[in-house]
């Protein structure tokens, strides 16, 4: 096996829960030879056999998510690190902003200094649950309808096998 397939196939089973891994391995090894084989019986030359036989597959992370024998993700991979950077953004920010605000009306009201302190931690958890919650909605619409705008679109993946890192 060529060092293309060896990413590829290192980049699927990377996904795959440990107990797994090898025998998904062997197997998708086997697949892509067997892929190859015929495409180099059919008088492709072996460096663009693989090629094709590795971006009719896809995308690794996709296929992994059939062999991992797992529910998808509410939010897919694509929208995910994204996803991530917004929460924890929002949480560094907007929660602070939320609980001081609320620790200066509890000042304002001339309340004592442990309700002043501990007071505010209830109004902000319930703003983190209300944030968090309309911040996972709006991401998971936004990732499904980017998937339904992909498979209408009846081009071919945007996946290749130059994707793969080095």
């Amino acid at each position: 096996m060529s060092s293309l397939t060896d990413r590829y196939v290192t980049a699927a089973v990377r996904q795959v829960p440990e107990k797994h891994r090898q025998d998904v391995e062997q197997e998708l090894r086997a697949s892509i030879a067997d892929d190859i084989d015929a495409r180099v019986d059919l008088g492709e030359p072996p460096a663009d056999a693989e090629y094709a036989a590795l971006k009719q597959l896809g995308d690794p992370a996709m296929l992994a998510v059939s062999y991992a024998d797992q529910t998808t993700s509410l939010i897919g991979p694509r929208t995910y690190p994204t996803y991530l950077r917004v929460v924890r953004w929002l949480s560094a920010v907007a929660l602070p902003i939320v609980y001081i605000v609320n620790a200066v009306g509890y000042v304002m009201r001339g309340q004592g200094v442990g309700d002043v302190i501990f007071g505010p931690i209830g109004i902000t958890l319930t703003a983190a649950m209300y944030l968090f919650t309309v911040v996972t909605i709006v991401f998971a619409v936004v990732d499904r309808s980017r998937r339904k705008q992909a498979e209408s679109t009846d081009a071919p993946g945007e996946w290749s096998p130059d994707h793969l890192s080095i």
